[in-house]
This record gives structure tokens, C-alpha cells and sequence, in this order.
């Protein structure tokens, strides 16, 4: 008797078959798309009854301290900009000593969308434990340059963890350059700014894409088992 060879018999796969594992793929996919939270790591608010004119020829900067290594770090400024000419830094130094390598960041005022509190200067910034300060200098040629950077007199701080904050500088002349002139610190008024930081916790309809992506794909891993 001839003995014919085993074979598997399987049933024809249709094009529905398929759409729950497409479907959890896309859904898993935007999950890991999805923008990563931001969270506050420093605000300084207040009433707004003080603050900075910086002039042409003139800088102000607030100062803080990180004590730990932050990645995805925004800032952002309370300032008003009136032909406004010069430059926003991020130091790592301020005064007679700082040089240029001291600069960890720059933006140029005129590239400035001016919003008030939400005036954005830096992001992305990653930082590890340190002083820092952010500067702001008006162009020394040009004369009718005003930024306005509000504050006040009795600052509402609110600090996260693993960042201390400072106290404001301030140089009625940078003839000796924006960072590297004679500052002033001030400690009867705060201006007000705010860092935040991106964390990589999922928002709710990210939670929710990635709990039904993994549905269907376990359905597809239950309907794919055989059958005793």
C-alpha cells in the first residue's frame, strides 16, 4: 500500500483576517509617536510691581542652580520687546571672568516672538548639576532697543526637585561685552521666568492607544491557536 505524504491543511486566509493586527500596529505606533509631557521645574510668578528696562548698552539675567542632570529642558521669560536688538544667553559663568565658552545657548532678540509670560527663549536644553544664569543684552549700538522683563518685588517661587533658585544680576554698561561686563546682583526683586522639562510619561490617550493596540493583538494570538 502506498502511503501518501502527510500535509498540512490550512484554511484560505482573507484580507480581514489581518486588520486587528494592522490595526494594533498602527495604534502601538502612534502610542510611541505620541509628544512627551512637559512639567514644571522652576517658576518664579509674583505681582508684577517690579522688574527690568534693559536699554541699550544694559543686561539683566536671573541666576539658578541645578543639583542633579535634566534633559529637555524649555525656558521661558515674562518680557516685553520694544525695537527690541541684542541677544538671550544661557551661561555657565557671568561677569569680568565669563568668556565665550561659557555660552551654553543663544538667541537672537530679533528671532523673539514676544508673548509675555510665554515668551519661549531656549528648549531642549540638557544640563547637568551646576550655576547657570540667563541673560538678557540689548544691543550696545543700537539706541532705541527696550526690553521690558517684568518681576516683582516679593516673588512667588515654586522649585522642583534637584533645582535651586537664584537671585538677578543686572549691568548698567556692557561696554566690556553682554556677558562679560561688571553685574550688580539684586536681591529686592525677581524676574519672572519659568524651565520646564519634558518627562517621558504618557498622557491618558497614550495609555489608551497602547492598551488597545495590545488588545488586538492578543486577540490575534488567541484566534491563531488550534483548536483540540
Amino acid at each position: 500500500m502506498t502511503t501518501k505524504p502527510f500535509q498540512v491543511l490550512s484554511r484560505p486566509t482573507r484580507w480581514w483576517h489581518a486588520l486587528p493586527v494592522v490595526l494594533g500596529l498602527m495604534l502601538c505606533t502612534a502610542s510611541l509617536r505620541a509628544a512627551p509631557q512637559t512639567s514644571p521645574l522652576l517658576t518664579v510668578t509674583g505681582a508684577g510691581d517690579l522688574g527690568y528696562i534693559i536699554n541699550s548698552n544694559q543686561a539683566a539675567a536671573v541666576s539658578f542652580t541645578l543639583t542633579q542632570a535634566f534633559t529637555g529642558i524649555s525656558a521661558t521669560a515674562d518680557l516685553t520687546g520694544v525695537n527690541a536688538r541684542g541677544g538671550a544667553f544661557l551661561m555657565s559663568n557671568l561677569g569680568p571672568s565669563a568668556t565665550v565658552g561659557d555660552i551654553l545657548a543663544s538667541v537672537d532678540l530679533a528671532s523673539i516672538t514676544f508673548a509675555g509670560a510665554d515668551t519661549l527663549l531656549f528648549t531642549g536644553l540638557n544640563l547637568g548639576p551646576g550655576d547657570y544664569a540667563i541673560l538678557v543684552a540689548s544691543d550696545q549700538s543700537f539706541q532705541s532697543s527696550t526690553v521690558i522683563w517684568n518681576g516683582s518685588s516679593a516673588p512667588s517661587v515654586t522649585a522642583g526637585p534637584g533645582i535651586i533658585d537664584g537671585i538677578d544680576f543686572f549691568s548698567a554698561s556692557t561696554a566690556a561685552g553682554p556677558w562679560s561686563s561688571q553685574f550688580t546682583p539684586v536681591f529686592d526683586r525677581s524676574a519672572h521666568f519659568m524651565l520646564s522639562v519634558a518627562t517621558p510619561v504618557p498622557e491618558p490617550v497614550t495609555w489608551l492607544l497602547m492598551v488597545m493596540g495590545s488588545a488586538a493583538l492578543v486577540v490575534v494570538q488567541v484566534r491563531r491557536r488550534p483548536r483540540r
